[in-house]
């Protein structure tokens, strides 16, 4: 049986790039799998109407939403809100990641109470430091390496089929990992303090709303 993953990629701005780019690797990940679709709502159809017609007739099991957000919303293109109290419900028994800032603290409470199986984000902003002279090429930028590498842990293991709250903990062990990384005379890193305070901060704000044993099963 097919599983079907969507993701909305949003790509305008210099927040909305690194998600981009930090998100290629589940798109990657998640086509090893011969049974899971892949859906990618990339760059300008990262829409509300594109996002609710490909809840609503595709039948994703797994949501991983990239953009800004606040406590009741989060964003796509151009700062358009794609999910929020008035179409949450799209999301009755689907897992919701949402790499954005802040909405578990409210939106992910309502969705909860409307059906989604399990919302996984942040309590406060999300935190990423990134080298002001690598904006236009993310991928060479290694101050915002390790929250890649931190996303991509969450996002992987929901695709290979571990249950929520796992998932978080082998992601805040994988933050721990990265923060104890930095500092060593080998540090690959531009700004050492900046980095593991963004980490650390990421590491606390992580957590989830609803069923810790919801999963992603291909």
């Amino acid at each position: 049986m097919t599983k079907c993953f969507l993701l909305t990629r949003p790509n305008y701005d210099t927040a909305t790039s690194y998600l981009h780019y930090f998100a290629k690797d589940a798109i990657t990940i998640a086509k090893k799998f011969k049974g899971i679709h892949v859906a990618d709502l990339e760059w300008k159809k990262a829409t509300r109407p594109n996002l609710e017609k490909s809840m609503a007739h595709g039948s994703p099991g797994l949501v991983f939403l990239n953009g800004h957000g606040d406590k009741m919303a989060v964003w796509g293109h151009k700062d358009e809100v794609i999910l929020d109290s008035k179409n949450i419900d799209l999301a009755k028994d689907k897992i919701v990641y949402a790499l954005a800032c802040d909405s578990l603290a409210g939106l992910g409470d309502i969705a909860i109470s409307r059906g989604t199986k399990a919302y996984i984000g942040y309590l406060e902003n999300f935190m990423f430091v990134a080298d002001p002279t690598r904006h236009a090429s993310p991928s060479k930028d290694n101050n915002a390496l390790p929250f890649k590498v931190a996303c991509t842990k969450l996002i992987e293991s929901l695709l290979t089929g571990t249950n929520a709250q796992e998932a978080i903990n082998i992601t805040k062990r994988e933050y721990v990992r990265l923060i104890k990384s930095l500092g060593t005379s080998e540090d690959p890193y531009g700004d050492v303090s900046l980095v593991r305070f963004a980490l650390a901060w990421d590491l606390e704000f992580l957590d989830m709303k609803g069923n810790p044993e919801a999963c992603f099963a291909v």
